[in-house]
């Protein structure tokens, strides 16, 4: 059973609270669109005067909520003081509701209607139940007050989390770290941004975490209450693997998720889509031309210069339906990844690795809205969900399943060119290995870092750590990474029951989360909502309740999904097993940003911060600028970390 440990926070009194000396928060022109009563929402502008997402921001004053006019946004409800709205936002994003004395503030992909929303509120209240509240179809946040009462939901997959820090007897609850921060004076954490270059696939030391010093997270999945001075944070719904799960059943459930997502969403009027050729964003819009009105306009990207085998599947898919329009967006040597680093980047609340390759996003978004659209759909979560970890071979060997697990092996070793009987031994170490044993390895690990060749083997693991990435940073700072590592009380973080496989989901289906937040936010800034269905609540419940053996065949791609969409999406789209692959663009960009990236690093805020060795870091990048691999993911993370820290 998945459980995450309840945490508890008592207010204290302090001196008065920080008022933030950024502009990025300060109030500028109000949101043209209709607001809730009361409610009038002001655009917060980045640094690069683009504004960002909505949000709300509830104030605390001991035990009660408290209003101060300065505070960015204005109030949702009259009468109702701590609880306000800030940002631009889409009306159909921003749900309010009211019984007696509750009041709900629901703000996201939420697909219900206002009349759901009203009557699931009184439900929940009559039957003081209020996790009722975040089983509307979608994905959203929600924040339900019942006099000083407060309680802040999560999403499940993590895509509408909040943040809150405590500073004396005021506490602050928002959508947006970096606005805690600024109100409560916060500065970056350097271990935050150690874990994000090395290991942030590591749960148990990512949880709660944020890139600020003492501001917290309500991760999917999270329930914030705030109640007589106390904060508890818990898990309200555990998407718990099922030992004996109807697989049948699991993919009707998926099959009605993915279709009531696609269907609801066409309510919008115009919209798009993603579409690569492959099964995911390809059949979200396959799917839509059942239900849309017009004829469903999609979009595929294509780079001559470094093609990476979507735009021929995609035209081949688009063939299928005649009611699939499809164009292809070109990129440029200006939308390859790290161009233009030294100019103003989309201004996020935290190191979004795709703010590198912003321009390349912004190519299908800015299609999506010259092309009329207000909704545009992507693909992103499915990986995570339905393309199992290879780390699921420990579940057969716990299982006793020594036939499947010869032949997984074998298949899985032809796929990735690795040893089949290396990859079965490997699966029967990690079927002995529990989490703490695990995380004593990866204190040796970071202790002692080795740059070992990448070999696909490495995956089956609780976690595989890059010893080159490890290498980047400073004695010290892995010493404190290894300690934190090996800390008795770190592994109490880990979801109780979770395999191999499973922490593997859960660490990518945050990952996803992330960079849907981030093409989300992009969307924000030109009018467009970007909206992702795989991760709907509905979808994440029901792909995680299904063990990862079971959701696992490497001789079929996705076959859980497969199974869920057939007659509904055409056989020649669901049986593709390959993916585009963009990583010769990094390269590419790399060689032609070399001196940017020089640049960058020459005033490095992480050298400053005492995170990263440079003299280790730069042979690492002499490497990439001559073409040979490096550990790309980490070197991406620690780039969007540095260009971050440059606007905090």
């Amino acid at each position: 059973m998945f459980s995450l440990p309840t945490r508890l926070f008592c207010l204290r009194r302090s001196p008065p609270m920080n008022h933030p000396a950024s502009f990025i928060w300060g109030a500028s022109r109000t949101c043209s669109v209709e607001t809730p009563q009361a409610a009038t929402p002001t655009r917060t502008p980045s640094t690069t005067g683009e504004p960002i997402s909505a949000g709300f921001l509830i104030h605390l004053r001991g035990d009660r909520l408290t209003d101060e006019p300065d505070l960015p946004g204005a109030p949702v409800w009259p009468g109702v003081g701590g609880v306000r709205l800030y940002g631009p936002w889409l009306r159909e994003h921003v749900l309010t509701g009211q019984y007696g004395p509750a009041r709900l503030l629901v703000l996201g992909h939420c697909l219900a209607s206002q009349a759901q929303v009203e009557d699931r509120l009184a439900t929940a209240i009559e039957r003081d139940d209020p996790d009722l509240l975040t089983r509307f179809s979608g994905a959203y946040g929600c924040v339900l007050v019942r006099g000083d009462e407060v309680r802040v939901y999560a999403d499940l997959a993590g895509q509408f989390t909040a943040y809150f820090s405590t500073r004396g007897d005021r506490t602050l609850i928002a959508q947006h770290a970096s606005l805690i921060a600024a109100l409560h004076g916060r500065g970056p954490d350097p271990l935050a941004a150690a874990i994000q270059i090395v290991c942030p696939n590591v749960l148990p030391m990512t949880t709660g975490r944020t890139f600020f010093q003492d501001v917290e997270e309500i991760e999917g999945g999270c329930v914030l209450s705030a109640i007589s001075r106390q904060l508890h944070v818990r898990k309200y719904h555990a998407s718990l693997p099922e030992k004996d799960a109807d697989v049948a059943a699991s993919v009707a459930a998926l099959r009605s998720a993915v279709t009531d997502g696609v269907r609801l969403r066409c309510r919008a009027g115009i919209i798009t889509s993603d579409f690569s050729g492959g099964i995911d964003s390809t059949s979200l819009a396959l799917m839509a031309t059942r239900f849309s009105t017009s004829k469903v306009r999609a979009v595929v990207y294509h780079y001559p210069p470094a093609p990476a085998a979507d735009l021929a599947e995609a035209v081949r898919a688009s063939a299928l339906n005649d009611r699939i329009v499809l164009s292809t967006v070109h990129g440029s040597t200006n939308t390859l990844p790290y161009q233009g680093l030294h100019k103003p980047h989309p201004r996020m609340d935290w190191p979004a690795v795709g703010a590198l390759a912003h321009r390349r996003a912004m190519l299908r978004l800015h299609w999506a809205r010259s092309s009329g659209s207000i909704l545009h759909l992507t693909g992103e979560g499915a990986d995570a969900l339905l393309h199992p970890a290879p780390s699921y071979l420990a579940e057969l060997v716990r299982t006793g399943a020594v036939f499947r697990l010869a032949r997984d092996s074998a298949t899985l070793a032809r796929l990735r060119k690795v040893s089949a009987a290396g990859l079965a031994v490997r699966a029967v170490r990690l079927a002995g290995t529990t989490p703490a044993d695990a995380l004593r390895g990866l204190g040796k690990d970071l202790a002692y870092p080795h740059a070992r060749p990448s070999s696909p083997a490495r995956a089956v693991s609780w976690w595989s750590v890059s010893g080159e990435s490890a290498g980047w940073l400073t004695p010290r700072m892995r010493t404190a990474l290894g300690e934190i590592a090996t800390d008795p009380a770190t592994v109490k973080h880990m979801p109780e029951g979770a395999g191999p496989a499973d922490h593997a989901a859960l660490a990518e289906l945050r990952a996803a989360a992330q960079a849907q937040r981030f093409l989300r936010e992009l969307g924000t800034t030109i009018g467009l909502a970007v909206h992702a269905p795989y991760l709907d609540s509905a979808v994440v419940d029901t792909c995680l309740k299904v063990p990862a053996r079971l959701r696992a065949d490497p001789s079929r791609f996705k076959p859980l999904l497969a199974e869920a969409l057939s007659g509904v999406v055409p056989h020649a789209v669901l049986s593709r097993r390959t993916k585009g692959a963009y990583q010769a663009e990094e390269y590419l960009g790399a060689r032609r940003a070399r001196r940017d990236i020089t640049a960058l690093m020459a005033e490095s805020r992480l050298v400053a911060l005492g995170i990263v060795d440079p003299v280790a870091l730069d042979s690492t990048l002499t490497r990439l600028y001559a073409g040979a691999a490096v550990p790309l993911g980490s070197l991406n993370r620690l780039l969007s970390l540095e260009t971050w820290l440059r606007g905090i």
